[in-house]
């Protein structure tokens, strides 16, 4: 039943079109080429991380090579071409970087103005591939009120994904497209959550092929990797000497930094882990550099959330065969800063001004 609702004349997000809900008319699927990333393998690496006692195949799923750099291009895909769909003329979002990015590429593609609010820490090369795209950026001390801000008194919808719960469905794709590639062949995925809307997208597009289809009746395990001031999910299932003795609270080094600290989506995550069979890890600063060496040492640069996933599954044992998702690509700090269509605001009338402009 699942090959018969599989679009075989795509290959992005809207190949498993009909598995989403709500179900997008296709004259308002936007995309960019995103998803259907590849799934590669290296002989040496496994080489390193196996032992004796301890065999390992890890696979890393290429998030960072998706259009706009991450994973994010995936919800953002489906995000923007439903509130296209819907006539929406604005939308926002306070994002670290990936989001906002593929926010406004999509934006484009519809002609939607796209404010991301945007931390005054975020990375330089982030920044840079965001004011390529021509969409107007806030700058402020506050991205995440200050959008939650303007949304409420203009009225103008936050895609942020640790608001919208449209940004979940799209990220079924990644369990569909595992499944389409490797059967019931897999033992665990590992990933990193911050909002979670990741991780809980790819649970129930695995749940969906169990419970809801049939095709399947072995899940792999899903484990959520987590470091830094982020491990609402991943501590649930470490002991509390594993978590807090170690120097995954240091600062300035943590992956997600800028993201949500504690989901309000953690006791879903965590259910949903659990049905799977899987489990969390916590990761210090010093494994995920060890892992983004190993990953360099095969020419794969990505993310320090993505290396994370690799330093979680040289922690964990039981799993043989291992899918790492490298959320997203590793950015150089730009040599030259670039010009902008950029804004300033140090205050919610600030804020009300700078948007009044905008729409």
């Amino acid at each position: 039943m699942f090959s018969n609702l599989v679009d075989n004349t795509k290959d992005d997000i809207w190949r498993y079109a009909s598995l989403y809900t709500p179900l997008i008319n296709e004259a308002n699927r936007l995309t960019l080429g995103e998803a259907d990333t590849p799934f590669m393998e290296f002989a040496s690496l496994n080489d390193k991380c196996s032992t004796r006692d301890s065999q390992k195949r890890i696979i890393f799923k290429r998030e960072d090579l998706n259009p706009t750099g991450s994973h994010k291009s995936r919800a953002l895909a489906y995000q923007v071409s439903y509130y296209h769909s819907k006539g929406h003329n604005t939308l926002l979002i306070s994002s670290s970087g990936n989001a906002a990015i593929a926010a406004a590429a999509y934006c484009n593609q519809c002609d939607i103005t796209m404010i991301s609010f945007v931390d005054k820490n975020t990375s330089a090369a982030k920044l840079n591939e965001l004011k390529k795209t021509g969409q107007p950026i806030i700058f402020c001390v506050k991205p995440i009120n200050f959008a939650k801000y303007a949304a409420r008194i203009f009225n103008i919808q936050n895609l942020r994904p640790s608001f919208d719960d449209l940004s979940i469905e799209p990220y079924k794709s990644i369990a569909f497209e595992i499944f389409e590639k490797y059967a019931e062949d897999i033992d665990a995925v590992f990933m990193f959550p911050t909002s979670a809307s990741s991780l809980i997208g790819t649970a129930k597009g695995f749940l969906q092929l169990k419970e809801e289809l049939g095709a399947t009746k072995k899940l792999p395990a899903l484990v959520a990797v987590q470091t830094g001031d982020i491990t609402s999910i991943a501590e649930h299932f470490t002991k509390p000497e594993d978590d807090r003795t170690s120097d995954h609270k240091a600062e300035g080094t943590s992956p997600g930094a800028l993201g949500v600290k504690v989901t309000r989506r953690t006791k879903e995550a965590v259910e949903l882990i659990n049905q799977m069979n899987g489990s969390g890890v916590i990761v210090t600063p010093k494994e995920i550099e060890a892992a983004a060496e190993m990953l360099k040492s095969v020419a794969v640069s990505t993310s320090k959330e993505g290396a994370a996933t690799l330093a979680g599954a040289l922690k964990s044992r039981g799993y043989k065969k291992i899918v790492c998702v490298l959320t997203g690509k590793e950015y150089t700090e730009a040599a030259k800063e670039i010009l902008g269509n950029t804004y300033y605001a140090e205050s919610y009338t600030d804020v009300k001004n700078i948007v009044r402009s905008l729409i």
